[in-house]
């Protein structure tokens, strides 16, 4: 990919050796990812697992990955308000590359929250410079009708740094299925949260109609929802067709 136009592989190289193991760990060694952008290139990512070498290593490797890629200051600022990063309450288990030599390119790293309420998520998130105070709290409510801990797939964090902001932004990510008994019963939830921030659900419907595995009260292809607050808020709903269930 290194020859694509608008691509540059700079800080995957800086990092690469992080995340490389000769018998990987974990549900995932390397995964990749692309945005096709209207009137532009597309934007390639990399996903890697900081656990490719078991989760006792994770955090060690991500924030020495942060060190390599510039922002050993946005990243003790988000670790200094968590009370450091260690324990299931916020893991590492992801870190994403834009695969781009821009200033907005961005690094992402994703902790899940294990053993926390749903207060706690909202209040670690309270760093973010774009966090909305009780948003978070809110969606997980609403989605998955759970306010203490004990979510069949922890809820997910994802924090955004670049070298264009000194503060990460922060998207949570609410899991879905396992969780919900099928397709029918998240969407319904999913469907509501979104009408009450004022975002119309018939895209995601039919988007969600289209990929299923079959008759929505039978099908579970729905990973997560992630959403982010504030007066334009975001939705994304990811989808995994046969994972849950064989297609």
């Amino acid at each position: 990919m290194a020859d694509r136009p608008g691509v540059s592989i700079e800080r995957y190289l800086a990092v690469e050796a992080l995340f490389t193991d000769g018998d990987p760990r974990g549900y995932f060694s390397l995964s990749h990812g692309v945005a096709w952008r209207r009137g532009g290139h597309p934007l390639y990512k990399i996903y890697l697992n900081p656990a490719v070498a078991g989760r006792e290593h994770a955090v060690a490797r991500t924030e020495e990955a942060m060190i390599r890629l510039g922002m050993e200051r946005p990243w003790h600022a988000l670790a200094d308000h968590l009370g450091g990063i260690h324990g299931i309450a916020h893991e590492p288990v992801g870190l994403a590359l834009d695969l781009s030599a821009t200033r907005e390119a961005r690094c992402k790293v994703y902790l899940a929250h294990t053993g926390v309420t749903v207060d706690d998520i909202d209040a670690q998130s309270a760093v973010a410079r774009d966090h909305v105070p009780g948003s978070f709290a809110r969606a997980l409510e609403r989605v998955t009708g759970c306010r203490e801990s004990g979510w069949q797939k922890p809820p997910v964090t994802c924090w955004s740094f670049s070298s264009a902001q000194d503060a990460p932004g922060a998207t949570l990510y609410v899991p879905l299925i396992p969780g919900h008994s099928d397709d029918a019963t998240a969407h319904d939830r999913v469907a509501a949260f979104m009408r009450e921030e004022n975002v119309h659900p018939a895209p995601y419907t039919a988007a969600l109609h289209a990929l299923s595995d079959g008759p929505l009260t039978e099908s579970a292809t729905q990973n997560f929802l992630s959403y982010r607050g504030g007066p334009a808020p975001r939705f994304a709903v990811y989808l995994a067709p046969g994972t849950y269930r064989p297609a």
